[in-house]
């Protein structure tokens, strides 16, 4: 079994710099290879860059081998590696093969394990799938694994074939609650348990998900704390301002079958499903309105980090080649400004408008122009997903919160000790930051 460790450490306190210099005093004669595994492939070239005399490689797909059988090259070489998130969620079958035992790996930021898979009903999984012998379950992980039954059956199609899913179980990727709700692992477990070793560089690790699958999975794990965190907590305090707006109001029904009005929600389902269009339009109106005339009126439009559903923001979608059209929140803001897509780099800039980001984004350094920022997400773990993991949503959903929140606003130049300004709407979100900055931590957060 892997031996697993997190290195607990605030954002922006060197956890990348000090894995280079490790990587730079790295010996070939006493010293394992590293397979290091980072966001982005800004990231990648910063770290191959930064260690020279290691030699590290990158996979490459040059038409002659994929970026997956260059890869396995490289380990059978025993090479030093850098790859990003996206490729080591595809390593399963070199793990599988036993590739990995001699290497250690090292994730900066933690990358997301687990997911909602594509929805089936609870009666058709347990009727047509288990029922009819296409799949079994592992009670204890919820892994399911298909038959040659399904096999047959996906390779001839057809409605009850169910081929998205078979093609999860095939990979190892599948799982099910007991109830039988469909889960896709973005990281089998054979993943975590391959390498010799296996350090995950984040923060507030408490709150992330790849702990929580650990705890779910009985992997045990060692946890590093940084002893210099309380002190850091305190010059945070002092260089994040946060600062509230009031969000416009919704309609909600009631139980006796009347309706009251309520802010707004800031759920991912409150942004995407319960809000009305006059009241996205309402909030656009106040964003437009803090940039034309009012606390941000002198903040270069770029400064400003912004996030929502990004559906919201961007009608076309926030991959390559989408983020020219405005949503149903940025159209009325004015905000949107012009996009541009380095491929080089994989990296989105903007001119004349917000610099929107990803309330998912790890470990990037792209941002830190930004000295504003406008958090429009009211954090929760999945209900789902908290239930197969065995977390209560109310108390573990705190902490999630704020490892998602603070991994967020770490990409703005707070993380170079400069002073940052947050906007924070919601009520249960604001609670649990400025808990956080008292020095409370989020079990001082009692908004719901």
């Amino acid at each position: 079994m892997s031996n697993i460790t997190f290195i607990d450490r605030p954002c922006g306190t060197g956890k990348t710099t000090a894995l280079i210099d490790e990587l730079e005093a790295w010996d070939e004669c006493s010293d394992l290879p590293v397979i290091v595994v980072t966001p982005r492939l800004s990231e990648v070239k910063r770290i191959i860059s930064g260690a020279p005399s290691a030699r590290i490689a990158q996979p490459e797909d040059d038409g002659d081998s994929t970026k997956l059988q260059d890869i396995e090259r490289l380990i059978d070489q025993g090479r030093n590696i850098a790859c990003t998130h996206a490729l080591y969620v595809r390593l399963r079958d070199l793990a599988k093969k036993g590739k990995l035992t001699g290497h250690r790996m090292v994730i900066d930021e933690c990358p997301t394990p687990i997911e909602l898979a594509p929805p089936i009903s609870k009666k058709d999984f347990k009727e047509e799938i288990e029922g009819k012998g296409l799949a079994t379950v592992d009670e204890e992980t919820g892994l399911v694994t298909p038959t040659e039954l399904w096999q047959k059956r996906a390779a001839l199609g057809g409605k009850k074939s169910f081929r998205e899913k078979y093609a999860l179980a095939e990979r190892g990727r599948l799982l099910v609650t007991e109830e039988r709700e469909l889960l896709m692992m973005a990281i089998p477990v054979e993943m975590l348990l391959a390498p010799a070793s296996l350090q995950i560089l984040t923060y507030l690790s408490e709150g992330s998900l790849i702990a929580a699958y650990l705890d779910k999975l009985g992997v045990s794990y060692e946890v590093k704390k940084w002893s210099g965190e309380q002190e850091w907590v305190q010059r945070q305090a002092d260089l994040i301002t946060v600062e509230t707006f009031e969000l416009p109001m919704v309609e909600k029904k009631t139980n006796q079958r009347g309706v009251k009005r309520a802010p707004m929600k800031l759920s991912f389902t409150g942004q995407t499903k319960m809000a009305s269009a006059p009241a996205l339009k309402a909030l656009g109106n106040k964003l437009m309105n803090m940039q034309k005339r009012g606390p941000l009126k002198a903040v270069p439009k770029e400064n400003v980090m912004v996030t929502s559903a990004g559906s919201l923001w961007f009608a076309d979608g926030t991959s390559e080649g989408g983020r020219t059209k405005c949503g149903s929140l940025s159209r009325n803001t004015g905000l949107l400004g012009k996009w541009s897509f380095d491929r080089d780099t994989a990296t989105w800039s903007v001119k004349g408008g917000w610099t929107w980001v990803s309330n998912l984004t790890r470990g990037v350094n792209d941002h830190i122009h930004c000295s504003h920022a406008v958090y429009l997400f009211d954090q929760h773990p999945n209900p789902i997903i908290c239930k197969f993991l065995g977390k209560k949503p109310h108390e573990w959903g705190k902490a999630f919160a704020l490892t998602e929140f603070v991994q967020w606003l770490y990409r703005s130049q707070v993380r170079l000790d400069k002073p940052v300004t947050v906007f924070i709407p919601d009520d249960r979100m604001r609670a649990i930051v400025e808990a956080w900055l008292s020095g409370g931590g989020e079990e001082a957060a009692v908004i719901d």
